[in-house]
């Protein structure tokens, strides 16, 4: 009896050492070799694009000209700066510097004329960038700053008052002209692919005509909530948009573009990118609301000429027809 219970046991302890062996060789074969390798992102460092206008004064160093009034330079000092027939007047040395780390492309906006703007008629400007002339449509490029080096452009302008004006020009004045530079990124800097992911960067501030003939092609981004992209004035005023992004500014009443006083501005190859009614006060909440399918109808199509809205046909026959107006005004 005893023989049989050692016997027993001896077996079941053969049977656990087995069982703990399997354990342990199941527990193997899931003993892996592990390693471990990590990198670090280096750090991501926004570029700044820093354009300035300065000036010259006095002593020939070159100061800040932002906000500042500039006076003509009369050649016997003191005296007052009255324009006359045959007289000319330039105004002190500007230069446009880019301050910043990343090149950029620019130009120049004169801006602002009030008083009898007839005056202007009968004054001949001429300007001048690094000695060469000067046209306000031309797109000029400065490289980053390396260092304490920056590249810059030194701009000229002077006036001259035609010798045929005649006494209808007496006593009449101009004031509040400005002039602003506005710039935007250049194709210079790669990414990942090319150096032509802002080719088409949007230039910052309204661009404002008051004569000539121009075309925009970059778009135009407004600084100021409720402003005006691209402002066209006078009968003698011609704009061509071929392309680009225009923008007002934020808030409700912002323009794209507006042209007065018999301007004529033309848009091509564009699209409708958005359509807002500004005011719907006349209209049945109820069918207005179905109405209002019909402007993503207009969207897609980039027409007002789609169909009108099964039940409320009234209101949108009425969304259709102002589209149709606003695209013909843009026209």
């Amino acid at each position: 009896m005893t023989n049989r219970k050692s016997t027993k046991r001896a077996l079941l302890g053969s049977v656990m050492a087995m069982v703990l062996c399997l354990a342990m060789l199941v527990g193997a074969t899931f003993a892996w070799f592990t390693d471990t390798a990590s990198t670090g992102v280096n750090k991501i460092q926004a570029g700044n694009l820093d354009v300035a206008l300065e000036m010259k004064d006095a002593s020939g160093k070159w100061v800040s000209a932002e906000g500042k009034t500039l006076d003509f330079v009369k050649a016997a000092a003191g005296e007052q700066v009255l324009w006359e027939p045959g007289c000319t007047y330039t105004l002190p040395e500007l230069r446009v510097v880019n301050n910043g780390n990343l090149a950029l492309k620019y130009k120049l906006v004169i801006s602002g004329i009030r008083g009898d703007a007839e005056l202007n008629n009968v004054i001949d400007w001429t300007m001048t960038l690094d000695g060469a002339a000067y046209a306000l449509d031309e797109e000029h490029h400065l490289a980053a700053k390396n260092g304490e080096t920056v590249d810059a452009d030194v701009l000229t302008i002077s006036g001259k008052m035609q010798e045929s004006a005649g006494n209808d020009y007496m006593n009449k004045s101009i004031d509040g002209i400005a002039i602003t530079v506005v710039a935007a990124q250049d194709t210079v800097e790669s990414d990942s692919f090319n150096n032509q992911y802002d080719k088409n960067a949007a230039y910052k501030g309204t661009q404002e005509f008051t004569e000539g003939t121009h075309t925009l092609s970059n778009g135009v981004v407004a600084l100021n909530p409720n402003d005006i992209a691209v402002k066209a004035s006078g009968s003698d005023t011609n704009v061509t948009i071929t392309g680009g992004y225009y923008d007002g500014g934020n808030g409700g009443n912002n323009i794209c573009v507006y042209a007065m006083d018999g301007a004529t501005v033309t848009i091509q190859g564009g699209y409708i990118s958005d359509i807002t009614v500004d005011d719907a006060s006349g209209e049945d909440s109820a069918y207005f609301s179905m109405a209002e399918d019909i402007l993503e109808d207009m969207l897609s199509a980039q027409s007002a000429e789609v169909d009108t809205v099964s039940g409320a046909t009234f209101s949108s026959t009425g969304l259709k027809n102002a589209v149709a107006a606003a695209l013909e005004e843009a026209s």
